[in-house]
């Protein structure tokens, strides 16, 4: 077994180039069951879950070949999902919407990934009833056939960022107009609908709570640059603000009014935002901070661990609030082992302390363990991070990028 080895205290200086957004290709990987023409998706994260989604795109008989510069060609062919790759990544559920929309068909063992909680799928599944899907759910898998593909209009009752892709896929070769109303409206769901339009798809309203899909009989191939992963540049962001220093990010993946950057300023960091670059100054005095999470535009889940990490080196006590997944707050364990001061009562925690020691600790899921690698990097002493795969879902070798702005950070094999 891997491990991360982290010897802390090193502020870090220097610049960082930030990988294109996670969240954002796998969608466009699902996307590309959708047309038989070549796709060329340029930049991709060399990250697990991307491996996981070629292979699955593999058993429909597509080519997904390349590493950075990722190119799909080949005929979509019926075939079955291997239950033990989707156990292995939620966005597996994405070849629900794509397999209707071109098989008119599927069944889709239940999907896996981190364990930070419930994640159904019963708003996919409700939604794509209301659109002439017929749902048969078994003993781990769920079985559709479209018994009558027509448009529609769908309300969502959450904005789920899933659901809304899911719908997108299957409605864009619909016939007729589909109106999809409380859609999530996160810039990876912007970034999507620009990917389905450069095949050819008709939609309105991308970034808003309400969208328009007018079907269309085939989509094209395209050549696409997917946008900046904003979750792991506002994870350099707040591990520049955990242990001191000034850092550049190339690749901003931020918006101007997102609510991270008002959080680490109101914990004393100076930033300033650039074309495709940021910079930030951490504070000497760290100081404590609210923050709720919720669907886009409020403070995204995906960063609230690693601002628990920071919470526990600021003075005073810091509120967070978790609404999205009731296990998030699995981390937490992890920092107390460390030395923070975790008061918890249901979502809501109070996290303080002012410092870190180091310690062993154990990766959770995919941002948890971020935020212990981020941990480690501030503490006094020698951390070690276990279970690094989980980390490696979603960031390219981080241990590379730390070093390269002055972290004593390494990955080896744990004795």
């Amino acid at each position: 077994m891997d491990s991360y080895v982290i010897e802390g205290g090193k502020k870090l200086y220097g610049e960082v180039r930030v990988q294109r957004s996670k969240n954002a290709v796998l969608p466009m990987l699902a996307g590309a069951l959708l047309t038989e023409d070549k796709i060329v998706l340029r930049e991709c994260p060399a990250i697990t879950d991307v491996k996981i989604m070629k292979s699955l795109l593999s058993v429909f008989s597509k080519t997904a070949s390349g590493e950075e510069t990722v190119t799909i060609e080949g005929e979509s062919l019926r075939a079955s999902l291997p239950s033990y790759l989707c156990a292995k990544l939620r966005a597996s559920s994405l070849f629900l919407g794509a397999c209707l929309a071109v098989f008119g068909e599927v069944e889709l063992p239940l999907p896996g990934g981190c364990a930070i909680g419930k994640r159904p799928i019963d708003l996919h599944l409700s939604a794509l009833r209301s659109l002439g899907v017929s749902v048969v759910e078994g003993e781990g898998f769920v079985r559709c056939r479209v018994t009558r593909r027509r448009g529609g209009r769908v309300v969502l009752p959450y904005p789920s960022v899933g659901a809304t892709e899911n719908l997108l896929l299957y409605s864009v070769l619909s016939e007729g107009e589909t109106i999809l109303s409380g859609v999530a409206r996160e810039p990876e769901i912007v970034d999507f609908v620009s990917f389905l339009k450069s095949m050819g798809a008709k939609i309105r309203g991308a970034g808003e709570s309400e969208m328009v899909v007018e079907g269309v009989s085939r989509l094209r191939g395209t050549e696409y640059t997917p946008m900046f992963d904003r979750i792991e540049c506002g994870s350099y962001l707040i591990a520049c603000a955990c242990t001191g220093g000034e850092i550049e990010i190339l690749g901003n993946g931020l918006q101007k009014k997102d609510l991270l950057l008002a959080k680490l300023r109101q914990n004393g960091c100076k930033i300033a935002l650039g074309n495709d670059k940021i910079q930030i100054k951490a504070s000497r005095d760290k100081m404590p901070f609210s923050l709720r999470t919720g669907p886009y535009p409020a403070f995204a889940t995906d960063l609230h661990p690693m601002m628990g990490t920071l919470a526990a080196l600021s003075g005073g006590e810091s509120l967070l609030v978790e609404t999205v997944f009731e296990n998030r707050f699995s981390y937490l364990t992890e920092l107390e082992r460390m030395g923070a001061i975790v008061h918890r009562n249901g979502n809501f925690a109070f996290v303080g302390g002012g410092r870190l020691h180091g310690a062993t600790v154990l990766a959770h899921d995919l941002r948890g363990g971020a935020a212990l690698l981020l941990a480690g990097l501030s503490a006094e002493g020698k951390t070690i991070v276990l279970h690094p795969e989980y980390i490696d879902r979603g960031y390219t070798q981080p241990e590379i990028k730390f070093a390269s702005l002055g972290a004593r950070i390494e990955r080896k094999p744990y004795e």
